[in-house]
């Protein structure tokens, strides 16, 4: 029987995510004496994020336990039901995202592996067992051939390395400590001077780096290089635009001397480049300076690969800030918003700090919006928001509905807060705005609540003066 064939037979099938190891053992056991091939089944778990975070084996047969569970020194027993990631003991962590990839993800996999556990090469198939949740393993020693275990143990070492730092960026931690933690697992293998990500806007900027002890930090300096010339630049020497090795910066000489002499002024003999993408274009690149990387380890693929990784992260975080900043601010005056407003006030309230509070209201807005139209009307909360951005500071002004804005102004004392209220009504006649404006200084915080409450009382007293003198019933 082809090990890759193995059949699966339609009782086993229907145990659909049994737990009961002896029923799962008892319908392999046929397979017990397969002497030339190991076969195993393992349960793979997931964390409260989906990711994979463990497996346990059920079922292995004879040969599988023979020539893997013995290295370990323990019986049959002993090794059923443990966890992998325990017995592992800093072994590969690509069986796991094998296993993960066929048992939750349908995927069938063939392909050739070095198993530390046996200090060997196999070649193996996984794929899903009987329900989702369980892969089955079948493996077979590679005959030995050194040239062919040698470009093995390169490729496995170098895809190790890869699932290593893509498992460092899904951490359950804040991005920037994720990618930091990376940088320096790629740096602890290829020995650089200086790791680290530009990212190609208007201007090249470091978004983060690595240094090894007495490397001078180069985030100061990305930005003299323009990125019409890095683009063409590593459009040239990767491998179409993917990845590549200079082992001679002089090469870049010929192309660009500004951009050889940036290099070669600061030190840098050799250099990694491994571009990332977005929607065809050039976002960034991930670059490690005078590498000096370990000799079983393809450090261009590394780095090319990687850099996808972070480049994904980088955009990820992008999108979170946009959507934070979205829900924190107005979308028309581009001020706070009301959701901003509830944060803060929350943390002013368990602070004992003072605070300038102050209610605006636009008045005549209906008017506005009747002789000019909703755009007039929009112009003129753009102009009250500029106003009070320019008085109070912009990270001090909310906009918390229609035509009302609310001012929590810290870091200033009593009397300027005052002076910087009354002068309000005239700054905004001169934009020919109308404001009611209501405040009141708070010592401390704690009671900020009940204080806004006597500041919306002012500022409502203050808008029926208003429409009073017009004549204006309300």
């Amino acid at each position: 029987m082809d090990y890759e064939e193995f059949p699966l037979t339609e009782d086993l099938q229907r145990l659909e995510g049994s737990d009961n190891l002896q029923k799962i053992q008892k319908y392999y056991q046929p397979y017990d004496d397969v002497s030339d091939f190991g076969l195993g089944v393992y349960r793979v778990t997931l964390d409260e994020c989906g990711q994979p975070q463990d497996m346990k084996l059920v079922y292995a047969n004879e040969y599988l336990h023979r020539t893997y569970v013995m290295q370990k020194g323990q019986t049959y027993s002993d090794f059923i039901g443990k966890s992998y990631m325990e017995l592992a003991e800093g072994t590969s962590l690509r069986w796991l995202d094998i296993a993960y990839r066929a048992a939750w993800l349908g995927r069938v996999i063939h392909d050739n592996i070095y198993a530390a556990v046996v200090n060997k090469f196999v070649k193996y198939t996984a794929k899903r067992a009987f329900a989702p949740g369980y892969v089955l393993f079948t493996l077979s020693f590679i005959e030995e051939n050194p040239a062919l275990e040698e470009n093995l143990q390169r490729t496995w070492k170098t895809d190790d390395a890869i699932v290593n730092v893509a498992r460092i960026l899904r951490m359950p931690e804040k991005m920037e400590h994720n990618i930091e933690n990376a940088l320096a697992e790629l740096a602890r293998l290829l020995h650089p001077s200086n790791l680290y990500i530009v990212e190609h806007k208007e201007v090249r900027s470091c978004a983060y780096e690595w240094a090894a002890p007495g490397a001078e930090l180069v985030k100061h300096t990305v930005g003299s290089i323009s990125v019409p010339l890095v683009h063409s630049a590593w459009t040239r020497f990767t491998d179409n635009g993917a990845g590549a090795f200079l082992k001679d910066v002089r090469v870049l000489k010929g192309f660009s001397e500004e951009l050889y002499y940036y290099y070669a002024d600061r030190g840098v003999h050799s250099l990694i480049v491994a571009p990332y993408y977005y929607r065809g274009q050039i976002r960034g690149t991930l670059l490690a300076e005078n590498p000096l990387p370990d000799a079983d380890l393809d450090a261009v693929r590394l780095m090319e690969t990687t850099a996808f990784f972070f480049g994904e992260e980088l955009r990820a975080g992008m999108l979170l800030q946009q959507l934070d900043y979205a829900n924190r601010h107005d979308s028309l005056t581009g001020i706070y918003n009301r959701n901003a407003m509830e944060t803060d006030l929350e943390l002013y309230s368990q602070s004992d700090i003072a605070l300038g509070v102050a209610y605006i209201d636009l008045n005549g807005m209906k008017q506005i919006n009747d002789q000019g139209g909703h755009a007039a009307g929009d112009s003129a909360l753009c102009v009250v928001a500029g106003l009070l951005g320019e008085v109070f500071g912009k990270s001090s002004v909310y906009r918390i509905c229609g035509d009302e804005f609310l001012v929590l102004q810290r870091g200033v004392d009593r009397d300027s807060f005052v002076e910087e209220l009354a002068a309000l009504p005239a700054q905004a006649e001169r934009l020919q705005v109308s404001l009611a404006v209501g405040g009141q200084f708070v010592e401390h915080s704690t009671n900020l609540r009940q204080e806004m409450k006597l500041a919306d009382k002012a500022m409502y007293e203050d808008k029926r003066c208003y429409y009073k003198r017009l004549g204006i019933e309300r």
